[in-house]
Parts: structure tokens; sequence; C-alpha cells
């Protein structure tokens, strides 16, 4: 697979798109979206909002699976130092 089908994969698991509507408490037991974003939810309704997250979301992701190595790749030089001021 490529980034962005991993992205698009791993996306919507590792960033919650829904978190602006968690702030409202349901009172149908439902604890974390609000009645009418529930509803578009499950009758497959987005907004053009909705969608925009969805692909900042998916872009950022890709963007760190691309850019992996050098997000998460620590240098000899700095554990090197991290080693001498451990000791």
């Amino acid at each position: 697979m490529n980034a962005r089908n991993l992205a698009v994969c791993f996306a919507p698991s590792l960033f919650d798109s829904c978190a602006v509507w968690k702030t409202k408490a349901s009172r149908d037991g439902h604890p974390g979206r609000t009645r009418r974003r529930r509803a578009r939810v499950e009758k497959g309704m987005f907004s053009e909002k909705d969608l925009e997250e969805q692909r900042a979301a998916h872009e950022c992701l890709m963007t760190m699976i691309v850019s992996a190595k050098d997000l998460f790749t620590v240098s000899a030089l700095l554990i090197c130092n991290a080693l001498v001021h451990t000791t």
C-alpha cells in the first residue's frame, strides 16, 4: 500500500474528527456527539466542513508516513549527548 492508502485507512482511527462535538453531553446515552451530528453520520450525510476535516487528516497522516524517517529518527549525536549527560 502506498502512503495515501495507508492514511485513508488509519486516519479515522488516529484522528478524532468529532472532537469538536464532544463538548456537549447527550441525553440519550451517546456521550460525545450531539443528536443532530449523530443523525447526519448515521444517514451518511456529511457537511463540507466534515469532508474538509477528513481530507486534512488524510493529508496530515500521509505527510507523516512519507516523512517518517525524518520525524522519528534520532541522530547519533543526540544519542551521544544524552548518554554523556546521564552518566
